[in-house]
């Protein structure tokens, strides 16, 4: 699957064109590789949005142990592994729970392939969603270890959940480790109300048991959280200041709109997804065209893991398929988010659901529940599970018995097989009419992201085709699993082309971009190292190559975007404001607002509106142009004036009148103030003596106060103090986006850091977590070799005896 990638020199990277790899991933990557080797671990990222969180950006993954070490390789080659070991990763844990539940070995690798390429894993790939897939890899092992501690109430269990959890957070996904949360909290509560009746002995009845199961399965989670705090706590103080997110009140933290939240829930047509892949289409001939992204709303793991699922969940062993049918249909209920009353009652009463978006992404564990049950199926369908060896022989008298079920199972998938030849045929007619207002036509064209009179029928013609082959599978397994009902060895037959099936369709939906595309263009990197300075760019279409190629850029990708900034951004584009109107305006507001965070040069791939022209530069299918007298790094202003709403402060610096380098616009009141128009010529000098991620020394030398503009994007969790660390100054919000720092008269070395308290705390906590994990490690090993060198003791004096 991974060989051409993984054993090639010069191979190329695991993802589509124009994915989250080639746009964001594969920049944060190499930054934080080279920050690492230089033996700093880089709390901000200068080079995108004026300068953003990084580690707290969570999908930086700074922390995470395996990246820690991948580090140390290329960047194709520490993409290419990453996707690799965690997709077998992923497999490999759900193998070992499908085995912990007494699932055969045959079985339970079938389950673990139907998860690991499966669509809904698989095709993060696809989608460039490396964090996604290096926190949801650890899901089967916190599910392992809730079940196992749950079961036998032993400690190692809770120090691996422990493990598994602080993997999930610092793999970079929150919201995959949040839904896992919800799912196992779930799942716990199942298990407990399912399994406390065998827990007997001990003199204890089974309730006098649930406080002490409680305790672990907390601990679990508490343990986690505690180990990485160190990425959690400034992840969580950094949302605070995301354009995503909004004060809910004093009584709330932060939370998204409802609407927001809302976005992306699974669409109930992609349950044909589950059977045919591409029925909405998603190929290079046939673009996706459905409602959400391809790569999060679909749930394909076969038509034979399907109808083996189907098995599982009527056949299966009944200490399996309880819960994993009542897991299957809470995942299903979760993605379908806004189709559903359930969402809107999570979202208002239950912590957490109000952070997020995309609901569909409950996919991921549904897929993961499936597959299990199509392991528990295919014991059921051979006989071969490790505590009830009976299969489709059994002779109980109950109904439907076991090889009832098969036949039961086989009828109904040979009748949703004709069924959906039928549907085909429909879609073909109605696609091949010349009618544009049939039912076929309103349902492409209501789904689509394009209007375009052909796509019904182009989408129809294609969805047919997908329709028949979805039919011809179903068919086929349904026979042979009715064949199995007679002959076991067809169960086996099942196994190998279902496992076939799903890999089959992993190599084909896998996509690759060459490495040349994570490049920074050559031409405009010989423009831009031609023309030194300190000065930003502004490249809207791939702004984070900047981290690579070692520019400063104004604009971003990133889910969570500097508030400040962004709203900053937003207000100068082109077209967006309501005033002015005539291009020349438009074009003076552009280019004051990029000038005023100290952007130099535009690059565009299309002409744009009110810029010049005449480019500066035109290269590697971009067009350069240049913005006149960007403002300094630092400079001293003395007129100030006091706005406190954010459209009366962007109103005003966009007003012809308003003149950066003569005043700042402050939120409050600035001490030492200045005393503007007393005195003539200038205040001062400041210059920057040096700079790096976190931090930067600035030099004032002033004759009389003034206010210390600083062109960067102003984040909380900076601090500012003087060289010798005994003195702090006072950094407040300028022009809205930038930071400025009141003076008075004298000389000053000012020192300014990045250095979030939450920060600081989140090491100390994760630091302690782990001190305490270590203990508990060694105790354990201890206690385990002392029992069992007591009991090599008492079988030898008994054997001697």
């Amino acid at each position: 699957m991974f060989g051409d990638v993984l054993l090639v020199r010069d191979a190329p990277i695991l993802s589509a064109q124009g994915s989250d790899i080639e746009l964001k991933f594969a920049f944060w990557r190499a930054f934080a590789a080279q920050q690492f080797r230089d033996g700093n671990i880089p709390l901000w990222n200068p080079h995108i949005f004026a300068g953003s969180a990084f580690l707290g950006g969570f999908q930086s993954a700074l922390l995470y142990p395996f990246n820690m070490i991948l580090f140390w390789l290329p960047l194709p080659a520490m993409l290419n592994i990453s996707f690799a070991m965690h997709i077998v990763l992923a497999g490999l844990l759900l193998y070992a729970w499908c085995r912990y539940r007494g699932v055969s070995r045959p079985s339970s690798l079938l389950a673990g392939l139907l998860f690991s390429y499966g669509s809904a894993l698989f095709m993060r790939i696809h989608a460039g969603h490396i964090s996604a897939v290096t926190t949801v890899a650890w899901a089967p092992l916190v599910f392992l270890s809730v079940d196992a501690f749950i079961e036998r109430r032993a400690p190692v269990w809770v120090l691996i959940g422990i493990a598994a959890v602080s993997m999930q957070i610092l793999a970079g996904h929150p919201q995959h480790f949040f839904y896992t949360a919800v799912c196992a909290g779930a799942f716990a509560l199942v298990r407990l109300t399912t399994s406390l009746a065998g827990h007997r002995g001990a003199g204890l009845s089974p309730w006098q048991k649930i406080p002490a199961l409680l305790i672990g399965l907390a601990a679990i989670y508490a343990g986690g959280v505690g180990i990485g705090a160190a990425q959690l706590l400034p992840g969580l103080d950094a949302c605070g200041e995301c354009r995503r997110v909004t004060r809910a009140g004093p009584e709330k933290m932060y939370r998204v709109s409802y609407e927001f939240c809302a976005r992306d829930s699974f669409p109930p047509e992609n349950f044909a997804s589950v059977l045919a892949p591409y029925f909405l289409g998603g190929t290079p001939s046939h673009p996706y065209w459905g409602r959400g992204y391809r790569s999060e709303a679909t749930l394909f793991i076969g038509a034979g893991g399907f109808i083996l699922a189907v098995l599982g969940g009527i056949a299966g062993e009944r200490r399996n398929r309880t819960w994993l049918v009542l897991m299957v249909a809470l995942t299903v209920l979760l993605a379908l988010g806004k189709y559903t009353p359930l969402l809107r009652v999570l979202y208002t009463y239950v912590p957490g659901f109000d952070l997020f978006r995309c609901n569909g992404r409950f996919a991921l564990l549904c897929s993961m529940f499936l597959a299990f049950l199509a392991g528990v199926g295919l014991d059921a369908l051979t006989g071969a599970s490790a505590t009830r060896g009976t299969g489709v022989y059994s002779t109980s008298g109950k109904w439907p018995s076991l090889q009832q079920s098969v036949w039961i199972v086989s009828l109904v998938g040979i009748c949703v097989a004709v069924a959906m030849v039928l549907l085909a045929l429909w879609i073909r007619h109605q696609s091949s009419s010349e009618s544009t207002d049939g039912p076929w036509h309103e349902f492409v064209m209501n789904r689509a992201a394009v209007s375009d009179a052909a796509q019904p029928r182009e989408a129809g013609a294609f969805a047919s085709r997908q329709g028949l082959v979805a039919a011809a599978s179903l068919g086929a397994y349904s026979a042979l699993l009715f064949a199995a009902g007679r002959r076991r060895r067809w169960g086996y037959a099942i196994l190998v082309i279902a496992s076939a099936e799903v890999l089959v369709f992993a190599r084909v939906s896998r996509a690759t971009i060459d490495r040349a595309s994570i490049r920074p263009p050559p031409a405009i990197q010989a423009f831009l190292a031609e023309r030194p300075g300190d000065y930003r760019i502004s490249w809207r279409s791939k702004p984070n190559i900047s981290m690579v190629a070692g520019w400063l850029c104004v604009d971003g990708y990133d889910a969570l975007q500097p508030q400040r900034v962004t709203d900053f951004l937003a207000y100068s584009k082109i077209g967006e404001a309501s005033v002015p109107e005539t291009t020349a305006e438009r074009y003076r507001r552009y280019c004051k607002f990029h000038r005023m965070l100290r952007c130099r040069y535009v690059m565009q791939s299309t002409s744009m509106p009110g810029l010049p022209q005449t480019p500066e530069f035109e290269g590697d299918g971009l067009a350069v142009y240049e913005i006149d007298y960007p403002l300094p790094h630092v400079l001293l202003v003395e007129e100030w004036e006091v706005l406190t709403q954010s459209d009366e402060i962007l109103d005003r610096l966009a007003s012809p009148e308003f003149d950066p380098l003569q005043t700042v616009i402050l939120e409050r009141s600035p001490d030492p103030a200045p005393s503007p128009g007393r005195e003539a010529g200038p205040p001062g000098e400041a210059q920057v003596l040096r700079s790096s991620t976190d931090e930067m020394m600035i030099q004032a030398s002033l004759s009389r106060p003034a206010i210390l503009l600083i062109t960067d994007g102003y984040f909380g969790g900076w601090r500012a103090r003087s060289a010798d660390l005994r003195r702090s100054y006072d950094l407040m919000p300028a022009d809205y986006a930038l930071r400025a720092i009141p003076l008075e008269e004298g000389e000053h070395v000012i020192h300014l850091e990045y250095a979030p308290a939450s920060w600081r705390t989140g090491v100390c906590i994760s630091l302690a977590c782990l001190l305490v994990y270590a203990m508990s490690v060694v105790l354990l090993f201890a206690n385990t070799m002392r029992r069992r060198t007591g009991e090599t003791k008492e079988s030898t004096i008994g054997q001697h005896t």
